[in-house]
């Protein structure tokens, strides 16, 4: 089954936290060690809205959408997530979108397996061996 893009990036995102110290430190805003589930959504927003923004000018317009897309079949999710009802979609917007995706809290919840609100190193590195175990 075909994951949307912000659930691909997250699952990437999260599978190199756990082999590179880089990238975790880099989703660590606040660094206390932990990924926070804000530091979660800013991190797979800002690779979800940079995956799109073809022409990095700070929004999403229809072309770069349906081309993000793969076609118009989600036309009505852009629309929905274009709050401003200008035709494109802002990082903030983008941002909003994120925090009320059910499949990305879901997953981030799956991946926070002592439910603590945080991902530590060791649930991203159980998170990225139960990637590869299903790549198998």
């Amino acid at each position: 089954m075909k994951q949307p893009l912000p659930l691909l990036l997250a699952s990437l995102l999260l599978a190199g936290c756990a082999t590179t110290g880089g990238q975790f430190s880099r989703m660590d805003l606040d660094g206390n060690g932990l990924i926070s589930r804000g530091e979660f959504t800013d991190a797979v927003t800002e690779i979800s809205f940079a995956a799109y923004d073809r022409n990095h000018d700070g929004f999403i317009d229809p072309e770069e959408w349906r081309a993000g897309e793969k076609g118009s079949a989600n036309d009505g999710l852009f629309h929905l997530r274009d709050l401003s009802r200008n035709g494109t979609i802002s990082r903030q917007e983008a941002r909003l979108a994120a925090e009320k995706n059910g499949s990305l809290a879901a997953l981030f919840d799956s991946i926070d397996t002592n439910h603590d609100g945080f991902i530590d190193r060791d649930e991203a590195r159980h998170y990225q061996a139960a990637l590869r175990a299903q790549q198998r």
